[in-house]
């Protein structure tokens, strides 16, 4: 005898939702276990990088917490060439630089915190906040000026405010595609929008395991820019940087951003030391959601015009094109970085 449910209207209907909401649950919970699998493997890789990658240099103690620092080339040159990485950057992005400059100066590079071996929670600091870090880091470590400082786009912020500071120690200077003051009020509203737009999808990334997850389904795996480093080196590269801590540092950053533009707008001064100035000539157009072509390349334009300008900030101070290279320099030219290093050097020493 038939079921007298199967005569009744809408059943069919009824058994195809029921069907529909179990595929649905099990691709939810198919998600939601990649996702916790995701989170264990990002989890164990983020503990294994210490003994995976050992640090090159050593960590030193500068008060509430430890920074990495990298020196290398003989300890008893003078002066000492001191590079400030770019925003989420590190060590781990100069070996091309490094050891050419180590062969005719010392050369310090350090991780600010929550990057590449300076492990911890990254605490988002003011380039003053950073700068002074950075003074303990050296006296902590005996690294004795006098300095030349170097400085990658962010890390370039951090070196002026840092000569600023400490006028007396400073002896020269190269500044890399260098974020300078009050660049964000230049740029077209739009532009600053779009970028700020951004800022809930890092905060996603950050979250452990996520970004991995979005790897294993093929998205974001490359970068570029590594190509540049050998295997070995480029291996590294991706460990270190390549992983939630580069967004947890990225989150930090933002939530001192409007204090730290302003205290950079009134920072005082560059001394009057030899400065190089280095700007990329090729243009890295788009890339971010919500920024068009148009709008990258005004952007783009008003960075180069303002390094520009930063290179007239002394009466010593020079503008480098770099043509081939887009905003990390270091990796695409490095011969560049080396040979402006050189020359600040030699003008210093009096060669």
């Amino acid at each position: 005898m038939k079921d007298p449910d199967e005569w009744k209207p809408g059943t069919k209907r009824r058994g195809c939702l029921g069907w529909g909401l179990l595929v649905v649950g099990g691709l939810v919970a198919l998600m939601l276990l990649l996702f916790l699998a995701a989170f264990v493997a990002e989890e164990v890789a983020l503990a294994q990088i210490p003994n995976k990658y050992p640090a090159p240099g050593e960590t030193v103690d500068v008060g509430e917490h430890s920074l990495h620092l990298y020196c290398a080339g003989d300890p008893s040159t003078r002066p000492v060439v001191v590079v400030s990485p770019g925003s989420g950057s590190n060590v781990a992005q100069w070996p091309l630089v490094q050891p050419e400059v180590a062969k005719f100066a010392r050369i310090c590079i350090y991780d600010r915190l929550g990057s590449g071996w300076s492990f911890g929670n990254p605490q988002g600091q003011t380039y003053q906040e950073e700068s002074e870090d950075v003074h303990t880091l050296l006296r902590n470590a005996g690294v004795e000026g006098p300095y030349v400082l170097v400085g990658h786009s962010l890390g370039g912020a951090v070196m002026q405010v840092y000569a600023s500071l400490y006028p007396d120690e400073v002896v020269g200077m190269v500044m890399v595609d260098s974020r300078t003051r009050g660049i964000e009020s230049k740029w077209p509203p739009e532009y600053v929008r779009a970028l700020e737009s951004n800022e809930p999808v890092r905060a996603v990334f950050a979250i452990p395991g996520v970004f991995r997850l979005l790897n294993w389904f093929g998205l974001f795996r490359d970068v570029p820019v590594f190509e540049h480093l050998p295997p070995d080196l480029r291996e590294v590269a991706y460990g270190i940087d390549y992983n939630s801590r580069f967004f947890s540092y990225e989150k930090a950053l933002n939530r001192k951003d409007v204090e730290r533009e302003a205290l950079f707008v009134s920072a005082g001064p560059l001394p009057d030391v030899p400065l190089i100035v280095i700007v990329h000539g090729v243009a890295e157009l788009g890339g971010v959601v919500g920024v068009d072509e148009t709008m990258a390349k005004q952007g783009d334009e008003i960075w180069l015009a303002e390094n520009a300008k930063l290179a007239k900030e002394t009466s010593q101070g020079s503008l480098i094109v770099a043509e081939k290279s887009g905003h990390n320099i270091m990796l695409e030219q490095p011969d560049i970085v080396i040979e402006a290093i050189r020359t600040i050097m030699e003008r210093v020493r009096g060669e």
